[in-house]
């Protein structure tokens, strides 16, 4: 779709910005904030989070839980081996 009709994705792209500005410029007022900062608040969320759902598995590994990879819960902090790590009893 998006090789077949780029303009319309550019467009809808454009229109959903629009529209989440207009919503946080409303958003801006009630919260009483004052004209330059609802129009920062506004020009930077509007574009902000467009692309965040990309970015976020690239950060801190967030997103694994959608495939599966759950750390485990423990209460060594997480250490398994190396020096943070506990003395084998071989008794």
């Amino acid at each position: 779709m998006i090789a077949r009709q780029p303009a319309l994705i550019a467009g809808l792209v454009v229109a959903l910005i629009v529209v989440k500005f207009g919503v946080l410029l409303v958003l801006g007022r009630v919260s009483r904030l004052d004209w330059s900062q609802t129009l920062l608040f506004a020009f930077a969320l509007a574009q902000g989070g467009e692309f965040l759902f990309r970015t976020l598995p690239v950060y801190g590994g967030a997103g694994d839980h959608q495939r599966g990879n759950r750390p485990a819960a423990r209460g060594d902090g997480g250490a398994e081996h190396g020096a943070d790590a506990a003395p084998a009893d071989d008794q």
